[in-house]
């Protein structure tokens, strides 16, 4: 066996040995599970929007808006939603916040 051989066959050898130790998996107790209750009020208003419960879906964005105010994406849905329940006079006022 050539010298060249047995450089390639020891680092081969190497990383396959290095993977076993690369790709090992967390433990689930290090794992920690992140409570994002505007996330959630946020998926939870595109969710009822997405199945025309627009009354539901202006609760949950009018969570989202209680704890941020100054994101512009919740006064956008916040509208759409109005636009879609055809309150027009009530949709304008989120969508003017939107651009300010």
């Amino acid at each position: 066996m050539s010298k060249f051989k047995k450089i390639i066959l020891v680092l081969v050898l190497i990383t396959l040995g290095n993977q076993c130790i690369l790709f090992a998996q967390e433990n689930p107790e290090d794992i920690a599970i992140v409570n994002d209750e505007i996330e959630d009020n946020f998926y939870e208003a595109l969710k009822q929007r997405a199945i025309e419960n627009y009354d539901k879906a202006i609760i949950s964005i009018e969570k989202c808006i209680l704890k941020v105010k100054d994101n512009p994406v919740f006064y956008h849905e916040l509208g759409k939603n109005l636009l879609h329940l055809k309150k027009y006079p009530e949709a304008e006022k989120p969508f003017k916040k939107q651009l300010n």
